[in-house]
């Protein structure tokens, strides 16, 4: 799902680890984390799919397996407790997990690139439980987030409460939810923020529908898409841009794509190889950023016209 719903996401993610000089490799053969199925009792089904997961990365050697869902993290930093039973597959699990990181976290031990150009907007961060509860990782993404010149940063009170997504919480429980997530939103506009940034997809999902049901207009993005993290991020023409690049055939492509837009994007998966397509509009001209994989590498380009010209 994350592939389809959060590809730009997994591209910053890519490319923040890029940019402070890691080799990032998209293994082959893994799968789902298992947290959904193991959070509603289906241990069994976990346990295959943390296997599958720990038999697809174990055999490249990394130093490190990285992610940007909090909620993943958090199981795949307890895949040992799913083994407990089974002295080899338990040791396996165990330094499997001890090699978790997620990206916030990574970026922070390992002193990241804070050469990021301004971005004047007004911010506020809401912590994933997943993160702040689960891995007790707090500072790390603020720290990202105080790296970027000229971003204003307002704490969000109470912002160690649940957004009221939960896994499928808000499914299963979707009055408390929508009641947890009113009283969120009522949070945010004490803030004054024009983005709310957060670390976990579910968030992610459930905040940006908090913005709709209230009619609000602020912006909801992981903290890793934001402030060049991911690539150099600027002021164009007045609206906040990121400079984004890819690899068509054995050409490398630059262009600007628009944060700020004044028209809607949109996005899908085309089939094939192709990652999925996303439009925006900048000083009149209509763009998208086409992504796909090729041989496990992310690449794209920018198709359209901005300021006029394709």
């Amino acid at each position: 799902i994350a592939n389809i719903s959060f590809a730009r996401l997994n591209e910053a993610t890519v490319r923040g680890l890029q940019r402070n000089g890691c080799e990032v490799t998209v293994a082959a053969g893994q799968g789902c984390c298992g947290a959904l199925h193991i959070h509603a009792g289906l241990r069994d089904l976990g346990r295959q799919q943390a296997l599958q997961n720990i038999e697809a990365l174990e055999k490249g050697n990394y130093d490190a397996y990285i992610t940007n869902a909090a909620g993943c993290g958090s199981v795949l930093k307890e895949y040992h407790e799913l083994f407990e039973h089974a002295p080899e597959l338990h040791q396996r699990a165990k330094s499997f997990s001890s090699k978790i990181k997620d990206v916030s976290e990574f970026l922070a031990e390992v002193d990241f690139n804070k050469r990021l150009g301004p971005l004047p907007i007004s911010i506020t961060y809401q912590d994933s439980c997943h993160l702040l509860h689960g891995q007790k990782i707090k500072q790390q993404p603020r720290d990202m987030l105080a790296a970027i010149p000229e971003l204003t940063f307002t704490e969000l009170p109470f912002s160690e409460i649940c957004c009221g997504s939960a896994g499928v919480y808000n499914v299963e429980h979707t009055e408390m939810s929508m009641s947890l997530l009113h009283e969120k939103m009522r949070m945010v506009r004490l803030t004054g923020a024009q983005t709310i940034v957060t670390a976990n997809p579910g968030c992610l999902l459930q905040m940006r529908a908090g913005v709709e049901m209230s009619n609000g207009n602020e912006r909801v993005v992981h903290v890793v898409e934001l402030g060049g993290h991911g690539e150099l991020v600027g002021i164009v023409d007045g609206q906040a841009a990121v400079l984004v690049k890819g690899v068509v055939g054995e050409e490398a492509v630059e262009a600007l794509e628009y944060v700020k837009a004044d028209g809607a994007g949109t996005g899908g998966d085309r089939g094939g190889h192709e990652h999925g397509v996303y439009g925006a509009r900048a000083a009149g001209g209509a763009g998208a950023y086409v992504t796909f994989v090729q041989e496990n590498n992310l690449a794209g380009a920018f198709v359209g016209e901005v300021e006029g010209g394709a």
